[in-house]
């Protein structure tokens, strides 16, 4: 269970901090302070060095719903900074969202900001677990918003290839 986690939480450091924020300047069309978006990735390479080490999780909990992995201080460092960066990237979404006259652009940011939002809902849940408390994580059930995540973004790109593909046939 803990060698799981580990791998699990490779992944997790390495890309989920620059990506999230990535994804936030490109739907946002944001032009300044990219540096903070590159930082970001630099940070996750940094934060995904430890996850194979006891800095990052010491152990495991045994609950009666399963393993859980038992929380060090670069976890909770990594997640101090995954959660300022979901809040940056809520407010960036929201303020582009009041922003913006375009109906598709807002309902892209709709349901990105959703799928924020549920994410960070959800991984807070994982706290008590990591502490010791034998609450369920609902955190195992962030798929939840990753459909969000992609139906904004899928809705926007299909409704743009439509609109591309009927322009060509209208010209042939």
């Amino acid at each position: 269970a803990l060698f799981i986690s580990r791998i699990d939480h490779f992944m997790l450091a390495l890309v989920q901090l620059g990506a999230n924020l990535h994804l936030a300047y490109l739907v946002c069309e944001k032009k300044d302070n990219w540096w903070i978006v590159y930082l970001s990735y630099g940070v996750g390479v940094v934060m995904a060095l430890f996850t194979p080490t006891n800095y990052y999780f010491h152990g495991v909990y045994t609950y009666y719903w399963g393993f859980f992995a038992k929380k060090a201080i670069m976890y909770d460092l990594s997640s101090t900074l995954w959660m300022a960066a979901t809040v940056y990237c809520i407010f960036i979404l929201f303020q582009s969202y009041r922003q913006t006259n375009d109906a598709h652009k807002q309902d892209t940011i709709k349901f990105l900001l959703l799928g924020f939002v549920c994410t960070a809902i959800l991984s807070l849940t994982n706290t008590p677990a990591m502490y010791g408390y034998e609450v369920y994580p609902l955190g195992t059930f962030t798929f939840i918003s990753l459909f969000l995540l992609a139906y904004g973004l899928f809705k926007y790109n299909l409704q743009i290839a439509l609109q591309q593909l009927r322009t060509v046939l209208s010209t042939v």
